[in-house]
Parts: structure tokens; sequence; C-alpha cells
């Protein structure tokens, strides 16, 4: 689903914005997303008809209920933090009986699908793939693999997990990821900057269970603010995985945050299981990976999710 504005001058625009805290900071980045969206349009101007308090009700009423739609039409529900947590325990319990490793390998590889899906068709070749040092970083380990073989170049791993691996060792399943990265000759480096230069740049830094509190420790900080330097300044197209880093898991980007201390808006985002609270306002591409939920898990956790076309691991809401 997309939402199409017709908006007529500057003023208007920090009209809307000012009583949206994530249009606010996103403002042209998300228009410009607008645009691009080809699935069904919704579309309405905002004209000094909207300065009244009556009218601004109205418009953030329309996005309330642009939310609703997207979960009724996609048939899809969004969780937060604990949720998520309890869905990823069960799937790992005795009863149902997936390994961290076996979902992670699910992950990956429908993070892959959905960057293949989207890129399919665009110059874009060279990707970048920042991982940290938790389980989204192993999905963006597993992702890197995989698009290798899809036929993309993959400029450099940058996980800084690997300086600290002589003291405090990797678990034996990431080491393995990355002796499989190694034997695919793919350049893995500890060092936190994203090349200027980069085409394509995976966010795979932090998911579900990242807590804001204290802000980001270093290195990740210098991961963050380059890769954003390079979307802002270079045009590089960065795709986040699960949750944009620094994003709160629930409540999405904050508005009053150092543009250092969080992930720009994305230009395509990629949920896994189900999507998450935090980004229900965001209206860029947006698919779906994780095809492993058995139907009682649904049943059980009242949760639901589009339907997956064949052998397809992604499916694509907007």
């Amino acid at each position: 689903m997309a939402v199409c504005f017709g908006i007529s001058s500057s003023l208007h625009i920090s009209l809307f914005a000012k009583h949206s805290p994530f249009l606010k900071q996103h403002t042209i980045r998300t228009f410009s997303q607008f645009k691009s969206t080809n699935t069904y349009k919704f579309s309405f101007k905002i004209n000094s008809r909207y300065s009244t308090a009556r009218n601004q009700r109205l418009v953030l009423s329309t996005l309330k209920s642009n939310h609703s739609k997207m979960e009724e039409i996609h048939n899809v529900s969004f969780i937060g933090a604990e949720k998520a947590q309890i869905v990823d325990d069960k799937l790992m319990s005795q009863l149902i009986g997936f390994e961290l490793s076996q979902l992670m390998e699910l992950a990956g590889l429908s993070v892959a699908q959905a960057v293949h899906d989207f890129y399919k068709d665009s110059s874009r070749r060279s990707i970048v793939v920042c991982c940290g040092p938790g389980n989204n970083g192993g999905d963006g380990l597993v992702a890197a693999r995989h698009l290798f073989h899809f036929g993309y170049s993959i400029n450099s791993v940058i996980y800084p997990r690997l300086a600290t691996s002589f003291e405090k060792p990797l678990k034996p399943f990431y080491s393995q990821l990355i002796s499989q990265l190694s034997a695919l000759d793919i350049p893995l480096t500890s060092e936190p900057q994203v090349p200027q230069d980069a085409e394509i740049i995976i966010d795979s830094l932090f998911g579900f269970s990242f807590s804001s509190k204290g802000g980001i420790r270093s290195p990740y900080d210098i991961i963050l603010s380059t890769m954003n330097q390079a979307q802002r300044k270079h045009n590089a197209s960065v795709v986040a995985v699960d949750v944009p880093s620094g994003w709160h898991v629930e409540t999405g980007p904050d508005p009053n945050a150092d543009s250092n201390a969080q992930a720009n808006t994305p230009d395509m985002l990629i949920s896994l299981t189900c999507p998450k609270l935090g980004v229900r306002d965001y209206t860029g591409p947006h698919y779906i990976g994780g095809r492993f939920v058995p139907p009682k898990l649904l049943q059980e956790m009242d949760l639901k999710l589009p339907k997956y076309n064949g052998s397809d691991q992604i499916v694509r809401l907007v």
C-alpha cells in the first residue's frame, strides 16, 4: 500500500510533519519513496484548510486508519519486542525443535532473496554488509554468502566482532559462517568504516532486542554514522534487516535523536518472522521473510502472516 500526497508548498510539508514525529525527521526521503511505490495509491492534498486543529487531527486520523488497512489488506500482525522474543523461544523449544543456526540460515536466505527481488533489474551490484554482534548480525553474514552466489559483488562484510574473537571466542556456528565467507574470498573486516562508494548497504547491526539506553556503543556508532553519510551524500541504497539500527522496536525513530544515533529511513526494509511495531509508519518497499512459523504457533500467538507463493521465502507488502 502506498500513500501519495500532493503538496503545494514547503509550508504545507512543515505543517504536516509537525504533527508526525516520523515525518518530521524523514519528510523528504519519505515523499520520494511515495512516488516510487507502485501498489495501490491513496492520495489527498494538504493545503491551507488543514491549518485548523480539527483538520490536523483529520490528517493524523487518516494515517492511523492507513496503518490498520495495511494490516487488514496484507493479513499481517505487527508485534513488539516481548512477543517477538516469545515466538523465537517457542520456535527453539523442544516441542518445535529449531536451532538458532537453522533460523539464522533461513532468515539470511530471506534477506538475500528480498534484496535480489528488489535490485535484480538495477545497475547496483556492489554490496557492503554491516553486521552487529548478535543474531541480526548473523543474519547478515548468511545473506552475504547467498548474495555472492546470486551474482552480486560483496565489496566487504564489516564485522567488528572479529576484533575481539581472540579474547572472547565466537560461538561455533558464527565461526562456521566466517569460514564459509572466507572460502568464497569475500572480504571481511573489523574496521568500522562504511565505504562511501557503496552502492547497496545492508544494515544488519541490531535487531528487535536492541536497547537504546546508554546510546550506541563504539565501534557501531561509527558504522552507523558512515552508513548514514554514504546514503545521504553519495546516494547509497540502504537495506534494513528487521528494524533499522537504532530505531526503537515499538515506537520507531526518535525525532529528537542525534542523526548518528540511529539509521536514516532505509530505502528498503525486510521484516523477519513478523514486522515490528516500530516500522508501522514505514512507507518504502517492505518485505517479510522467515517462512518457518508453524500454523499452530501462529494460532497460539494470535499472529497473522501473509501467504507465501510457491517456493518463495519472502512476501512483498509494499
